[in-house]
């Protein structure tokens, strides 16, 4: 990742008509094993509840692209709200938790999902606990050809809940600026 300075002064990252535009270089020709310039952003703050919304026009698509918007821990762990790698056509949701010791604690929840049983970044390969979205418009050219959409993320006491939507389809609230996790579907009931 560059830094912004010369993200702004390479083009990689700039302001048009009220959008901002992130990119990685896509004009260089790279020896094999060279790493393509790209931008990543990260907010000073560090948060522990919240809710998060990312609206976005067009992502990044294609062989050896891997585009993310995450929230990532002090440490080791990270949510990924947003995730596409090379071509596929599905966002995949996954958290990756971290865990001060390899050793299980009795007390803590099992974290399962639908493509691992241990969400644990410290085991090796750090696979998380991944979540893939349904809609072939969530990720990849059929997200980019419907002018991409809207993702949610709600983080608090009760737990962590994901959202996307097509732009066509984005809830009253959030286009209002009063967004409401409870008029999307979310129940404090759900684990």
């Amino acid at each position: 990742y560059v830094n912004k300075s010369f993200a702004l002064n390479n083009g990689l990252a700039y302001v048009q008509n009220g959008s901002v535009f992130m990119k990685g270089n896509d004009t260089t020709w790279l020896a094999d094993g060279k790493f393509r310039n790209s931008v990543q952003i990260s907010s000073i703050l560090q948060y522990n509840t919240g809710l998060f919304i990312l609206d976005i026009n067009c992502a990044p698509w294609g062989s050896t692209i891997w585009p993310a918007w995450c929230s990532r821990g002090p440490l080791t762990g990270e949510i990924d709200i947003l995730e596409g790698v090379h071509d596929n056509e599905h966002n995949q949701v996954a958290w990756h938790i971290y865990r001060c010791s390899l050793t299980p604690e009795p007390n803590l929840p099992a974290l399962n999902s639908q493509n691992n049983t241990d969400c644990d970044s410290m085991i090796p390969p750090n696979a998380g606990c991944g979540v893939q979205e349904w809609s072939r418009a969530s990720y990849g050219e059929d997200f980019n050809l419907q002018s991409g959409g809207v993702y949610v993320m709600k983080w608090d006491e009760n737990g962590i809940a994901v959202w996307s939507f097509f732009h066509a389809a984005v809830p009253a609230d959030i286009v209002c600026g009063t967004p409401n996790p409870y008029t999307m579907g979310f129940t404090s009931s759900c684990s």
